[in-house]
């Protein structure tokens, strides 16, 4: 018998929040992801619940340079991200986090992918919503407040050769070279 328990463990956005997202920034491209983990990524993606998901931030400087982001204890770049919080809309929370982990005051340009992904380890599973988004630029310097997660920043016109695993599952790559940009280092 296949027992697998979510009720409690779901972090989503309301279904009208969603909506208003939609019509605001368009209709993004829909996934599901199932991933089987360990129970360490598990518990450390459980222990911050009640949360309402995740923010993916592909930020664009007015050069048209990209934003990566390397936190610490990795050797891997990543885009901007983070957890929308319970007392938060999506859209706070694109804001907040572009200004925590890049210093930059951004506009949201586009929603171009809600991935619903499905954590498991063993009979347990947690629900996300991952909302990727591309935001623009529109004043600041690259100066992250968070500077404890954040460790080092970059602004670039290609996509860094170790990029962290989180940003594969959820396409980063394939999104950034359809918006012209090169998988290479100069």
């Amino acid at each position: 018998m296949d027992r697998v328990t979510t009720d409690s463990w779901i972090a989503k956005p309301s279904d009208s929040e969603i909506e208003v997202l939609f019509e605001k920034y368009g209709a993004p491209r829909l996934r599901d992801i199932v991933e089987n983990v360990s129970l360490t990524k598990f518990n450390r993606a459980r222990r911050n619940l009640p949360y309402k998901g995740h923010v993916i931030l592909i930020t664009i400087r007015k050069s048209g340079d990209l934003v990566f982001i390397r936190e610490t204890g990795t050797e891997e770049w990543a885009v901007p991200h983070g957890t929308i919080y319970q007392n938060e809309t999506v859209e706070d929370a694109v804001f907040r986090e572009a200004q925590e982990e890049t210093g930059l005051t951004v506009g949201i340009r586009e929603l171009v992918s809600l991935d619903r992904t499905r954590l498991l380890c063993g009979y347990n599973a947690l629900e996300l919503w991952i909302f990727t988004f591309i935001v623009d630029e529109k004043k600041g310097i690259l100066n992250p407040t968070d500077k404890v997660e954040i460790i080092e920043i970059k602004s670039c016109k290609y996509i860094p050769k170790k990029l962290d695993r989180y940003m594969i599952i959820h396409e980063i790559p394939s999104i950034l070279v359809s918006l012209g940009y090169n998988p290479m280092i100069p």
